[in-house]
């Protein structure tokens, strides 16, 4: 499971770092601070699914609740860098950033949980 971690997390990476040259050559400011906010949370979430993708691997956990959890942190760094993204068009998307953290916290309690209970 570990490895869709590793997968995305390079995937989302690389989207959000290539956002942050097309922000940069567009000049344009004034959207800036969301789409700098999306794609620092983008990279850096990115890099949090890498590591737990590792960690899974590494740690051999399985079961149905990581599964899960790995799920929800891959949704989690789509939904809080892209909801901050979309958001500039039409703030109603915003909402998406949110939904994508409580994934996230969701997402490390349960991991939190099967490194304990291993």
């Amino acid at each position: 499971m570990g490895k869709i971690n590793i997968i995305a997390g390079a995937i989302i990476i690389t989207a959000f770092t290539i956002m942050a040259f097309v922000l940069q050559a567009s000049g344009t400011h004034e959207f800036g601070p969301l789409w700098k906010a999306a794609h620092v949370h983008g990279a850096l979430l990115g890099l949090l699914n890498m590591v737990l993708g590792l960690s899974i691997i590494t740690l051999k956990l399985e079961g149905k609740l990581i599964s899960v959890g790995s799920i929800l942190a891959v949704i989690g760094a789509v939904l809080l860098p892209g909801g901050l993204f979309v958001g500039v068009y039409n703030p109603s998307l915003l909402v998406l950033a949110p939904l994508g953290r409580l994934s996230l916290v969701i997402a490390l309690l349960i991991l939190c949980y099967s490194v304990i209970k291993a």
